[in-house]
């Protein structure tokens, strides 16, 4: 039996939620008939049309509401005979439990990441009152992680009942880290949009620790990504510490490329869900060194080291010593390409998350 999902989000540039997208779609059965509805931006937008179970994609704005498009959903749910909606991230889902309640259709939501630190209280109050009124029309809430899983819990967002927790997947690569060191320096790769929540600008302070420890001239700081508060980094460092201390490589189709060729990766960010560019850093064998906040925590695991996410020195002395000790630069090598082959497979995700959508669609 052909199952039909109306999927949304209202992002399809680069970042891990659009990628998480593309690969649970990829993966899926042959019996999913997919209708995808997200902004017509690159990179995924494109590719997602090009998927084999994809059979509508209808654009929509970037990061906005809009009554007309929630109309224009209703009708597409309707002429499609669409039994369910899946909604990827907090835009996306106002979206979907509107259209569960308009429609009648079930409602699954992936969350990827929850965060609510930065709000006021006020607004704090007013979100947790509105997600939890959405919780009450979500058939499923899915958690990409455990710590995401224990926080939707403590904030109730969803019924208990509803929850379930499915943990993002990637591909395991053919090809395994080499350790290259370029120009004397040693790669340290970190995958960016450059915006609040990455908090890339961190890094200028485990440089001025790295520096301060006279250990600078070791490493090499390797950008990827793009975004608004990029090139105020890249000046910055630039004209504190010449070009040699970080390469800004913008957006590209093949990270794999930069990961193969690391000593390590390096997360700043202050909220996850379950990261994918860490977790496809595990993948290449390629040690981790990250903030202490949800979903980095559930990743980082024997695999890598912690820093507290205000404490550069913490975590300039996590780099200096996997760049010290051979041995535990090899065992994080190790256990994370394991985990990511034991726990993290996109065919177990994507197959986690079919099983809902069969539980959902045959009552």
């Amino acid at each position: 039996m052909k199952i039909k999902v109306l999927y949304l989000s209202v992002r399809a540039d680069w970042g891990g939620g659009p990628e998480h997208l593309y690969q649970l779609i990829r993966h899926s059965p042959d019996s999913l008939h997919a209708i995808v509805v997200c902004p017509d931006e690159p990179p995924y937008f494109s590719k997602i049309s090009k998927l084999s179970s994809v059979r509508r994609m209808i654009p929509i704005p970037h990061r906005s509401f809009s009554l007309f498009t929630l109309l224009e959903l209703c009708r597409a749910v309707r002429s499609d005979n669409v039994m369910l909606v899946h909604s990827h991230g907090k835009g996306a889902g106002l979206y979907s439990r509107l259209l569960a309640v308009l429609m009648g259709i079930p409602c699954v939501h992936t969350y990827h990441g929850v965060h609510v630190g930065s709000y006021g209280k006020l607004k704090r109050l007013v979100y947790g009152c509105y997600e939890k009124l959405a919780g009450l029309f979500t058939a499923r809430g899915i958690a990409v992680s455990d710590g995401e899983g224990a926080l939707l819990r403590t904030l109730g967002y969803v019924p208990l009942k509803r929850l379930a927790v499915i943990p993002n997947g990637v591909v395991l690569p053919n090809t395994l880290v080499d350790k290259g060191v370029a120009a004397g320096r040693s790669d340290v790769v970190t995958i960016t949009r450059f915006d609040y929540q990455k908090n890339s600008e961190f890094i200028v302070n485990v440089l001025c620790a790295l520096e301060r420890k006279g250990a600078l001239d070791k490493f090499r700081f390797v950008f990827i990504g793009t975004g608004e508060a990029r090139s105020t980094l890249q000046r910055e460092i630039t004209e504190r510490w010449g070009e040699d201390v970080a390469l800004f490589v913008g957006t590209t189709a093949e990270p794999g490329r930069y990961l193969e060729k690391g000593f390590c990766y390096f997360s700043s960010a202050r909220w996850e869900g379950l990261p994918l560019a860490v977790l496809e850093a595990m993948s290449y064998g390629l040690p981790v060194v990250a903030s202490r906040v949800v979903g980095n925590e559930d990743a980082v695991s024997g695999n890598g080291l912690l820093y507290d996410l205000t404490n550069a020195e913490q975590a300039a002395e996590a780099l200096m010593d996997l760049y010290n000790d051979e041995a535990l630069w090899q065992r994080c090598s190790t256990y994370g390409r394991r985990a990511v082959a034991e726990k993290y497979s996109v065919v177990q995700m994507a197959n986690a998350v079919w099983d809902i959508y069969t539980i959902l669609t045959t009552r």
